[in-house]
């Protein structure tokens, strides 16, 4: 009766441990395998630490935590549900690991602090309104390996003024990104359509950074209102290397970032 008594207590003792926030006053809820985080016991934390051995972050299950400032994600993460982190008013920046394929809908919506956000090179998909209304949110990359950005993904981060689209994309949906105040936008040789309302009411873009050249920008076809958000906005195609003839022209600096040949 002694041995299997302790045998339970031992077997509680190492879920709960499997399932410890990073400040260790919650525990997960896990599906059967445990491998899927569905919910917290305590949505009270500030901190959380999705532990190794996590594939994915289901449903909900991590939503309207308002007191959560901080989050790590392992890197046997692969997949972040639906509205996983929404409304999580406090959180203020988030690292997306290399694993991560599919970042569901809404899956961080209304994070309304959110400040920074890096998306790695690996991820597949996001989903629509993935962070709709994060109005924190100031500048975004999305990498090269993605190849689905679902309508509204970025709609009302108000802030949101230098965006680098480095995937190999052939449409900007509708809504991506309406109603960012966008200053900064790369786009890729590869965009062919760029949809109603997908960027709209930006508040005038200052510089377009694109991975072609004028004849293919203008190539491109565009929806109504589309291009009067281009109208302000300086075209710059891409070098490489310093131009010698005369044009405007970008590049990337060694730290990642676009800016102009000067």
């Amino acid at each position: 009766m002694r041995k299997l008594l302790f045998g339970v207590l031992a077997l509680s003792a190492s879920f709960a441990l499997a399932g410890c926030s990073g400040n260790g006053s919650s525990n997960f809820i896990l599906d059967e395998d445990k491998t899927t985080v569905l919910g917290l016991n305590d949505k009270s934390i500030k901190t959380l630490k999705v532990p190794k051995g996590i594939t994915a972050i289901g449903q909900l299950a991590f939503a309207n935590c308002p007191n959560l400032e901080k989050v790590t994600i392992s890197d046997t993460v692969e997949t972040i549900g639906q509205s996983a982190f929404e409304d999580c008013i406090a959180l203020k920046d988030i690292v997306i690991p290399k694993n991560v394929k599919e970042i569901g809908n809404s899956a961080f919506a209304k994070c309304e602090k959110l400040e920074t956000v890096t998306l790695s090179e690996g991820l597949k998909k996001l989903g629509k309104s993935a962070f709709e209304n994060c109005e924190g949110l100031t500048e975004i990359t999305i990498p090269s390996t993605v190849t689905t950005i679902g309508s509204a993904c970025f709609q009302s981060c108000t802030y949101l003024s230098y965006i680098d689209i480095k995937a190999n994309l052939e449409s900007i949906n509708t809504y991506v990104f309406c109603g960012c105040h966008i200053k900064t936008i790369v786009i890729p040789k590869s965009i062919e359509r760029i949809e109603r309302y997908s960027i709209m009411d930006t508040q005038d873009i200052n510089n377009l950074y694109y991975g072609g050249t004028k004849e293919e920008w203008n190539s491109i076809y565009m929806a109504d209102g589309i291009k009067d958000e281009f109208k302000f906005a300086t075209l710059y195609e891409y070098s490489e290397s310093q131009p010698t003839e005369d044009g405007k022209y970008w590049h990337y600096t060694s730290e990642g970032r676009a800016t102009s040949w000067k």
